[in-house]
């Protein structure tokens, strides 16, 4: 099975969508207790997933969605 660029591209943007969703939830999530911070700060798995999602988006419009029109 052969994928196309398009496509990885597509699916790498779905893919750090969910990432960056559940570890948002998961930052801001309501805690009862005065543990101590939790073992994985959720917000940089966050950022992170937004950072590449937004390469991926860059690079969709820039050679997929361009070179459609222009």
């Amino acid at each position: 099975m052969e994928f196309n660029d398009l496509t990885l591209t597509l699916i790498g943007i779905v893919i750090c969508a969910a990432i960056g969703s559940i570890s948002f939830v998961k930052h801001f999530r309501k805690r009862d207790s005065l543990k101590a911070a939790p073992i994985i700060p959720w917000i940089l798995p966050c950022l992170a997933a937004l950072a590449t999602g937004f390469m991926l988006t860059v690079h969709l419009f820039k050679y997929h969605i361009a070179n459609a029109f222009f």
